[in-house]
């Protein structure tokens, strides 16, 4: 049978429902709540006024406070940082990079499968390490060659040059 009730009823023991249970107005829970089954919401989410939102229509969901992932965590489309992004481990992008501005690396870079800037203006070679450079090479400090030196221009030394060894 069907239970009517016209005013506010205060249960102080268990309510069991065998069936569905309907509520045609809100229900307020002021303790802690177990759910034993999946909850299905129809409409948005708003958790503690603002803290966690899930909007029914779009699924766009909005975290006030930090989300931490325990596990691997996988995003099959664009991902948008408006601030800083703190990476604690190894990071890997199965595909390319693009950064919009610059990139600080603070630690060694290890570029494995060669360089290439700016369209072949720096090239280093994965395979050999032979190094290219398009434009003008200007070294503060000394150098040392320990190979040989080919030049397909002319040299110019503007100061001494010494040879420490023979010549030919």
């Amino acid at each position: 049978g069907t239970l009517d009730v016209g005013g506010n009823t205060v249960l102080t023991g268990k309510l069991d429902s065998y069936d569905l249970a309907h509520m045609h107005s809100d229900l307020t829970v002021s303790d802690s709540t177990t759910i034993r089954g999946a909850l299905g919401v129809i409409g948005d989410v708003d958790v503690n006024t603002g803290k966690f939102n899930v909007t029914a229509a779009s699924g766009n969901t909005n975290i006030a406070g930090r989300l931490d992932a325990y596990k691997p965590t996988h995003v099959h489309s664009d991902l948008t940082v408006s601030s800083t992004v703190t990476l604690c481990s190894i990071v890997t992008v199965n595909g390319s990079l693009g950064v919009a501005s610059y990139a600080t690396v603070i630690g060694l870079l290890r570029p494995n499968g060669g360089i290439n800037a700016d369209s072949g203006k720096f090239t280093v070679a994965d395979a050999t390490g032979n190094t290219n450079i398009a434009g003008t090479l200007d070294v503060g400090g000394n150098t040392v060659l320990t190979g040989k030196l080919d030049s397909y221009d002319l040299a110019h030394m503007h100061s001494d040059l010494t040879v420490s060894d023979s010549t030919t």
